[in-house]
């Protein structure tokens, strides 16, 4: 939460904004507003920091719809591999970002083997994957479970991305 003390030279007729009395500060929690020295508060949730608590809401849900799905999904297919396991808990938002990446590059026109293609690419070209060259078993697994921690949220996105960040893309696809 953001506090910034404004003096009375603050001309708050400036701002159109809602003002608010000071005590409504202690009921809700703004999550970035300003006091005067009058001692009112003036919301800036939205109109500055650009945070929306409804679309943040609608993001959590869309986000713990998608990992449900992936958990599922690597329940499913990848016989509950542990590393990849490991990766929904420990780093849902690669999961999460690369689904809505995904999304983006769609809706900017790329397809979904491009859209792997530059992935894979992108992943090999890699400073740590291009200049390894393992030598024991152990370095190669763990060169395997790197490349796994990169290509597999775009895997999954392929898959899943659409019913949960852009249906419209199922709209487009049918058509």
């Amino acid at each position: 939460m953001f506090k910034i003390l404004i003096g009375s030279a603050l001309s708050i007729a400036s701002i159109s904004l809602l003002t608010l009395p000071a005590a409504a500060a202690t009921n809700p929690d703004y999550g970035c507003y300003i006091q005067t020295g009058s001692r009112q508060i003036v919301d800036l949730t939205r109109s500055v920091c650009g945070f929306n608590a409804v679309q943040a809401a609608k993001d959590a849900k869309k986000d713990a719809a998608y990992l449900s799905a992936v958990r599922t999904l690597l329940r499913q297919d990848y016989g509950g591999n542990t590393s990849l396991t490991n990766l929904v808990k420990t780093n849902p938002e690669l999961l999460t970002a690369a689904a809505r990446d995904y999304c983006q590059a769609r809706q900017n026109g790329k397809s979904d083997e491009e859209i792997m293609e530059t992935t894979y690419r992108e992943t090999m070209e890699s400073p740590r994957m291009a200049d390894s060259n393992p030598t024991t078993r152990q370095e190669a697994e763990q060169l395997q479970r790197q490349m796994e921690a990169k290509l597999v949220p775009t895997q999954l996105a392929l898959s899943l991305a659409s019913k949960h960040y852009c249906p419209n893309l199922n709209n487009q696809a049918s058509q």
